[in-house]
């Protein structure tokens, strides 16, 4: 089977995540095939958990600054996710998403 990339980038305004909070990353646009979430600001002791939207505290992957994970693709899953900031100072997120 030949992969077939989207032929749309889609990059929002990254999203603010102050110090002890839960926020909510934008809603996936129809026909996403893969987003990518990335920690784009804070510092170094800057540590965010990504989890689906609503989930459990303690649930989900952690990332550092700089840190990334890309979800979707040919066999992959997309559902719309939050990100709380766990330590460290005030932080950002930015998304992308890959459609048709």
């Amino acid at each position: 089977m030949i992969v077939k990339p989207g032929t749309v980038i889609e990059t929002p305004l990254d999203i603010a995540v102050p110090a002890g909070d839960i926020v909510a990353l934008p809603e996936i646009p129809a026909h996403t095939r893969r987003m990518c979430v990335q920690v784009v600001d804070g510092d170094d002791t800057t540590v965010i958990r990504i989890r689906e939207y609503g989930n459990f505290d303690g649930t989900g992957i952690v990332l550092i600054l700089y840190g990334s994970r890309v979800y979707g693709g040919v066999d992959g899953a997309l559902t719309r996710l939050e990100a709380e900031n766990i330590e460290g100072p005030d932080a950002a997120i930015a998304v992308q998403f890959e459609r048709d």
